[in-house]
């Protein structure tokens, strides 16, 4: 697959309009929206949805001795979840209500903001079954828009010395519904993963030849090394947040919190790390050594494991791999769950979501082969 093959994929996938967003106003009118949003049955998309919101938001307030000092707002809707927020007389509140596709996201995040209060978003209220969630506004400063690095790397170390106190409840929410991505699932999904008969959407022969899927199966085995290499740390498996980023982390007077939960699963921790990473240079141009330090803060605590030497040694020659291997497996599942969440609904409904999944799949699948054609 040559470079010009990958950048069509890249274009194809930038001009993908999956999302839409809606502008703030004090009251969402739903009567226009299945216009304005993807062919799919999003429930925030259906008449009534957001007056049964209402209602339960209010209820939620009221029973938390709360009340509502203005009318709710829309902060945020695309296709993959809605953010609504009321002021109080006690603060601004927050509602979210994800998509079938993170469907377990609101009870996630009340399981484990019960476990690790410190560093959750205060939740006042979940409704699993609507996957809604209602929590306090996070007070303090989000880390994105903290230009000292000290700040960046107390947030790295302070969130592998939660990995580390999580390892200890991993079978607890692995029973309460949390996806096992772990090493050994992920070297045993390998072999299948560039199957050439995976099923692909009508039309999509037009995108993608199997002879190119065909083409990855020799770097399996070196994939296969770098799992091993992983495994030969014996850090176990443990919670991974799956999408840490400078944008889900908020610095308060207690310490630093960590949210937006819809991508949490099991898995090697150092997945976080290395998605974390990867754009560091834009986020802190001006700190020439950024990478380096920001990675030694999150390895340190891990050396309960590992001397230093060897963390850091493994993961730079992980790092440029397997994080797009995490996605790639996951990217599936999600393929998969999407497709049976709405089997039910028509092929047509279910086609740009899945291409999107594809899509991104095999963007990602691409760089593995240029990686390994650049480093042989």
């Amino acid at each position: 697959m040559q470079k010009s093959r990958l950048s069509e994929f890249l274009g194809d996938l930038s001009g993908h309009q999956l999302t839409q967003f809606l502008p703030n106003q004090h009251k969402l009118n739903l009567g226009n929206l299945n216009n304005k949003l993807p062919k799919l049955e999003i429930p925030w998309a259906k008449p009534g949805w957001f007056d049964e919101a209402e209602v339960w938001i209010q209820e939620q307030i009221q029973c938390h001795g709360l009340k509502a000092i203005a009318p709710i707002e829309v902060v945020k809707n695309w296709a993959l979840a809605i953010i609504l927020r009321v002021a109080t007389t006690e603060g601004m509140i927050y509602f979210k209500a994800s998509s079938p596709l993170f469907a377990q996201e609101a009870e996630f995040t009340g399981i484990l903001a019960q476990r690790y209060r410190q560093n959750i978003p205060e939740v006042l209220a979940t409704s699993p079954d609507k996957s809604w969630i209602l929590m306090r506004e996070l007070e303090g400063e989000l880390l994105e828009n903290m230009g000292d690095i000290c700040h960046w790397e107390a947030a790295l170390h302070q969130w592998a010395k939660f990995q580390i106190l999580a390892i200890e409840h991993r079978s607890d929410l692995i029973a309460c519904g949390w996806v096992d991505l772990g090493v050994e699932h992920i070297a045993k999904t390998l072999d299948g993963l560039f199957d050439p008969s995976l099923r692909l959407p009508r039309n999509y022969g037009k995108k993608l030849a199997n002879r190119e899927l065909l083409q990855l199966l020799p770097f399996v085995p070196k994939l296969q090394k770098v799992l091993e290499e992983l495994r030969e740390l014996n850090i176990p498996d443990t919670l991974v947040h799956g999408d840490l980023s400078p944008r889900n982390i908020y610095l308060r007077d207690q310490g630093f919190v960590y949210f937006d939960w819809s991508d949490t699963c099991i898995s090697h921790p150092f997945f976080d790390l290395i998605r974390f990473l990867y754009e560091i240079s834009k986020d802190l141009p001006d700190v020439t050594d950024a990478r380096s330090r920001i990675r030694n803060a999150y390895l340190a605590p891990w050396t309960i494991y590992a001397p230093m030497e060897q963390l850091v040694s493994t993961f730079e020659f992980a790092s440029a791999t397997l994080v797009s291997l995490y996605e790639t497996i996951s990217d599936r599942l999600l393929r998969e769950n999407w497709v049976n969440q709405w089997h039910n609904h028509g092929q047509g409904q279910t086609d740009s979501t899945v291409y999107f999944y594809l899509q991104r799949l095999l963007i990602q699948v691409a760089t593995y082969l240029h990686f390994f054609r650049h480093s042989q």
